[in-house]
């Protein structure tokens, strides 16, 4: 009875050692070490919390090795040869100016082992080649991190052009360009149509930027965009230096330049004047409407007096007048020096577009008394002979053209 006391309790305690043992899985194990996550630090511990990534690669360097590309500025090599010979052209100069980004260019040497490769920021370069008395290359070049690029040219041996534009009387015609249209190319009417062919423009000065083009047969054209002014013909040779003479008249000048200048300070002006034939008219309608003033006026020999319309002056200054835009028309000329009016025959004529010089055989001049509103006002004081020089700037140009000098 008393053994099987002792035996119920040792029962029980072998029934609760067997459930822990079996009921739990078996004994407890040392857990592995969980591999820390993408983007923990190292020695962070599994169970610290992970920093944001974002923060994390902002503030991570790159190695040695794999960041020296990323952080190195691309280089490019610029060499300039001669097309003719190979050889390097140790005057070259390169432009570059960045694509898209408005930033100052910059002008280095390009004459091959003397220059250094230029260090540059990634992105679009334009670069372009110049050398004097060669036909300039404009090159684009794309450059990443990194990257060491070479841009060899070979230069053509160019025809430059120069020269002056003038007016017929030796003035400079500033603006206009001067375009350069090779075979098959016609003068650009709109900006787009500009692309591709050669011009050069003209400064204030009347000078023409000096150019070099290559060796061709060319239909030279001066103007603007729409319809040219003049145009001419001719072929540019390689290593050929051009000088060029525009001549155009100017919209209808007339220049008046006295022989001889008085000496009194007095005011001068010259009058272009058209004969009125509408208000002559009119007083001949009257004469036919009254037939005894007619009879009257015929008794004297006194013909209906002409009438003259002022189509333009031009006040003289040291000698020299100047009326631009004058119409086209038949025109006498007429001398107002107060005292004293004088008048031409009427032998001017005008045509469109047309610049004349018009030289004026000065009178002797009454001598003035009183001040300027005292001087008595005469209507006919004497004839003026004058002489008309339609090219007063060189008696072998006859008419405006593109010429070669």
């Amino acid at each position: 009875m008393n053994r099987s006391l002792l035996i119920l309790p040792l029962l029980l305690a072998l029934a609760v050692g067997g459930w822990f043992l079996f009921g739990t899985g078996g004994p407890a194990e040392t857990p592995l070490a969980a591999s820390p996550p993408l983007g923990a630090v190292d020695g962070a511990r599994a169970q610290d919390p992970l920093p944001n990534s974002e923060v994390l690669l902002r503030s991570t360097k790159p190695s040695a090795d794999s960041g020296r590309g990323a952080l190195k500025r691309p280089l490019l090599s610029l060499l300039a040869r001669s097309a003719t010979d190979g050889r390097e052209l140790e005057q070259a100069q390169v432009l570059i100016e960045a694509v898209g980004v408005k930033a100052s260019p910059r002008t280095i040497q390009a004459s091959g082992t003397a220059s250094k490769p230029a260090e540059l920021d990634p992105g679009s370069w334009r670069v372009t080649f110049q050398a004097e008395g060669y036909v300039s290359q404009t090159r684009e070049v794309d450059l990443s991190p990194g990257d060491e690029e070479s841009v060899e040219v070979r230069l053509v041996r160019g025809a430059r052009v120069a020269g002056r534009a003038e007016d017929r009387f030796g003035r400079p015609l500033g603006g206009g360009k001067l375009f350069f249209l090779a075979p098959g190319q016609v003068h650009p009417r709109f900006p787009r149509d500009a692309e591709g062919i050669l011009s050069t423009s003209i400064d204030r000065e009347g000078n023409i930027e000096p150019i070099s083009i290559p060796p061709e047969l060319y239909t030279i054209t001066y103007g603007n965009l729409g319809t040219p002014k003049l145009k001419t013909e001719g072929r540019l040779s390689a290593g050929e230096d051009t000088e060029l003479l525009i001549v155009l008249g100017g919209k209808s000048v007339v220049r008046f330049e006295l022989d001889r200048i008085p000496d009194e300070k007095r005011r001068i002006e010259v009058r272009l004047e058209t004969l009125d034939k509408e208000k002559l008219a009119r007083e001949q309608q009257k004469l036919l409407e009254n037939p005894a003033r007619a009879a009257k006026l015929q008794q004297k020999n006194k013909p209906p007096k002409e009438r003259w319309r002022a189509q333009g002056h031009a006040r003289i200054e040291s000698g020299v007048g100047e009326l631009h835009r004058a119409r086209p028309g038949v025109y006498r000329v007429t001398l107002l020096a107060r005292p004293g009016e004088y008048s031409s025959e009427p032998i001017l004529v005008l045509k469109e577009d047309e610049s004349v010089l018009v030289r004026i055989q000065t009178p002797p001049l009454p001598e003035r008394e009183g001040n300027r509103k005292g001087d008595p006002k005469l209507p006919k004081a004497g004839p003026l002979n004058i002489s008309i020089i339609r090219n007063p700037r060189d008696p072998e140009q006859r008419d405006d053209g593109i010429y070669w000098r």
